[in-house]
């Protein structure tokens, strides 16, 4: 598990409601379907939601701006992630793909 992955980060996501919002994200790599957990602060224990291995492997991915675009095929709107610390982008992007090769 990477450093920054393993600690988590803050970026703004696009809520239900059309707000963006910022909120901390943390990877499980340990549960595909829920991936990618966000809290509305890094010291909470239970997260607001979460994105699955497979939203994320379906994703468009945006590296120039940092960028993550994920569209369920129950959703009509899509989930945008923005502003992701390069770091954590990077070393999620890794994870990700790692963890569809074990799978």
């Amino acid at each position: 598990r990477t450093i920054c992955c393993e600690r988590g980060a803050f970026f703004s996501r696009l809520g239900p409601d059309g707000t963006r919002k910022v909120e901390f994200f943390m990877v499980a790599e340990d549960n595909p379907d829920a991936f990618l957990e966000f809290f509305r602060d890094d010291g909470e224990d239970e997260p607001l939601g979460s994105y699955s291995l497979d939203d994320l492997l379906d994703g468009y991915w945006d590296g120039q701006a940092l960028s993550i675009q994920l569209q369920s095929p129950t959703d009509e709107d899509p989930k945008n992630m923005e502003a992701v610390p390069g770091d954590f982008f990077e070393a999620l992007l890794v994870l990700v793909r790692a963890a569809d090769l074990k799978s």
